[in-house]
């Protein structure tokens, strides 16, 4: 259909406006097809790597809904020059033929060409609530590494408890992440530790100090939330390392939820040392690669 209209468009070369018309289209179209393809061609680059907010923008296949709509358009141009060309008494049935079979080609296809995730989400989520009414502003929500981080959940589960995370949206995407973020994480040495800490770590003792907990405090993290059901699955071993090496840091959780735990940062233990335990994620693992997140489920992400 949409040859046909750039063909029905050649052949009526006195109609200007279908003549701009379809030129636009196509125009229109390819440059949404090009972009689709994101940093794999130049085009995305130049219209969105110029700007630090513009390269937060991100799923370039995004782009091929324009793109869908332009061959659309192009079809109904097509769709016209050919119902021109037929009898009267054919142009009924075309007509009908041809709005029967929209409904029919989006059955057949189905979920092709992508499958959209949906996550069914109760609002406001029970376990939150609490959290919206501890004292305290910013939340550090692991994991903090951005090859493990791989949902979205923490802004939904933000809606409830209404408080600013450290972390944020599309974090495993490398272009998404402000610079200033990664330069913060790799600057402070307890945040740090504990990103690398998710990928792995041999049993080891470090010394905390007061400038390590003055540092977070500059950074206003308040409360630390740690939610196993924002993990993949196959990192869910990691969770009570996680949950040991925060117990020594700030006390007993003063919030538990379904597995679920809150810990104040007022409630530093003063302990000059954390025992770090040895972890080791499965072999064979797949990390987020920058561009890609870590391929796995977690517990809350709903049907996939």
């Amino acid at each position: 259909m949409g040859f046909g209209g750039m063909v029905g468009w050649r052949s009526r070369k006195s109609d200007h406006l279908r003549m701009w018309g379809v030129v636009s289209i196509c125009l229109m179209s390819l440059c949404f097809l090009l972009l689709s393809a994101g940093p794999k061609l130049p085009l995305f680059e130049m219209a969105y790597g110029w700007n630090d907010a513009l390269r937060r923008f991100w799923w370039p296949s995004r782009h091929l809904l324009v793109w869908t709509v332009g061959c659309a358009l192009l079809a109904g141009f097509g769709l016209d020059y050919l119902v021109d060309r037929l009898d009267n008494r054919w142009r009924f049935v075309i007509a009908i033929l041809a709005s029967i079979s929209v409904p029919a080609s989006l059955w057949l296809q189905g979920e092709r060409p992508f499958h959209a995730n949906h996550t069914p989400l109760e609002y406001p989520l029970a376990e939150y609530q609490p959290i919206k009414e501890l004292k305290g502003d910013v939340l550090l929500m692991p994991p903090l590494n951005p090859k493990v981080a791989n949902t979205q959940l923490p802004l939904l589960f933000q809606l409830t408890h209404q408080k600013r995370l450290l972390t944020g949206h599309g974090m495993w995407v490398d272009r998404v992440r402000p610079r200033e973020w990664d330069q913060q994480m790799a600057n402070n040495r307890l945040l740090n530790l504990l990103s690398k800490f998710e990928l792995g770590s041999e049993a080891q003792t470090i010394s905390i100090t007061g400038e390590d907990m003055e540092s977070l405090r500059t950074l206003g993290i308040d409360l630390v939330v740690l939610d196993a059901k924002v993990f993949p699955r196959p990192m869910i071993g990691l969770v009570p390392h996680l949950a040991n090496i925060y117990t020594q840091l700030f006390g007993e959780p003063i919030h538990r939820g379904d597995q679920l735990r809150v810990w104040s940062t007022s409630n530093w233990t003063v302990a000059p040392t954390v025992i770090i335990p040895a972890w080791s994620p499965s072999s064979g693992l797949t990390f987020g690669d920058g561009r890609h997140r870590m391929p796995y489920p977690v517990v809350g992400r709903g049907i996939e």
